[in-house]
């Protein structure tokens, strides 16, 4: 027998939940470097991919600073995340683009 409590329902939809914001989180990054693959890339898709990097990186950060009781503490966090998420965003797909590895999926 394990002494280990054994954790109830409750929690594990809440880490499943915060999973689901990360991954939320780093959305824009996967369709940024699957918009590699597109031959012809509109007008519209920079002003597409800025938006989604916003709402996912808004989204994300509301939802991982929930469980968090403080008002307070809660804004700063969500301060602190949004912008943090928007920028790996833009960073992680910048660098897969000059890397000139967008969109392989094997070397």
């Amino acid at each position: 027998m394990s002494d280990e409590p054994n954790p109830t329902p409750g929690e594990d939809k809440k880490i499943l939940l915060k999973i689901l914001y990360v991954f939320i989180a780093f959305l824009p990054s996967l369709v940024g470097i699957a918009s590699f693959q597109l031959k012809n890339q509109g007008q519209g898709l920079i002003q597409f991919l800025f938006f989604l990097n916003l709402i996912c990186s808004i989204v994300a950060s509301l939802g991982l600073a929930q469980g968090i009781k403080s008002d307070g503490l809660q804004f700063l966090l969500n301060l602190f995340l949004i912008p943090a998420f928007f920028v790996m965003n833009v960073l992680i797909v910048l660098f897969v683009g000059c890397s000139g590895m967008g969109g392989r999926i094997a070397p």
